[in-house]
Formats: structure tokens, sequence, C-alpha cells
């Protein structure tokens, strides 16, 4: 949810209008994960199930696990905590939405609920994603 809303003096007033903005698509997974900085201080880990048929060379089980200022992403065996889309994946890696509210809205399959904390933890930012321009 934006909270835009929360700052102005009558949010009713406020008419907000949704529009596509820049997108992302995570063509190699395991380099974009290890590329990614993670601002954690604790080690945390968790297996995702990514369904990606554009790209298969992404599909399956994967363990992310975050430490010291860095992530990685590694094949794993078993049962994912989390089952996901790449397309549910993207908004969660760059920060523009959290696993708990793409998970809230159906968007993922959560077999091990704590992982939704991991995730939120590796995957956090400072400042969710904006671009001003429309090109």
């Amino acid at each position: 949810e934006d909270s835009f809303r929360d700052l102005v003096e009558d949010p009713r007033r406020v008419q907000a209008e949704l529009a596509e903005g820049p997108m992302l698509r995570l063509v190699d997974l395991e380099r974009a994960v290890g590329m990614r900085p993670y601002a954690g201080e604790r080690l945390v880990s968790f297996t995702l199930r990514i369904d990606d048929p554009s790209a298969p060379w992404n599909a399956g089980t994967w363990r992310i696990e975050a430490v010291d200022g860095r992530m990685n992403a590694e094949r794993a065996d078993g049962e994912a905590d989390v089952e996901l889309s790449a397309n549910a994946l993207a908004p969660i890696f760059t920060g523009y939405r959290t696993p708990e509210m793409l998970a809230l809205n159906g968007w993922m399959k959560v077999n091990r609920p704590e992982a939704l904390t991991a995730m939120a933890e590796a995957f956090s930012v400072t400042y969710p994603p904006y671009c001003p321009d429309w090109y």
C-alpha cells in the first residue's frame, strides 16, 4: 500500500492513477542474487522454487543465503520454503514489494512461514525503487 495518502491533509481528495513504470526481469538468477548487496547483519537462509518458463535455466529450487553484506544463490534439493514465479520474484528482489505483501495477495505459496521473515530481511531496501522518467 502506498503511504502517500497518509501525508496529505485530506486523503479523500487525492486521485491517483496507476501506470506502468520501469520493469525488471532476472535473466540470470544466480548472478543477480550474487551481485545484490545485503544490508542485514545476521545470517539468513531460505529456499525458493522458481517457476520461469521464459528462462528455464532459472527454474527450480534455489537456496539463498545472505551474510556479511553479500548474498548468494545455489541450486538446492527438497521442498522449497516458498514457491513463486519469476514475475513475483522481481518486485521482491528490487524492494518494490515485500514477501509478506505478495504472500498475502496469493502471488506465492509459503511452505515455511518463517522464510518470509528471512526473505524480507535479505531483500530489504532503505528506499523502495522510484523512477521519475517516462521513457
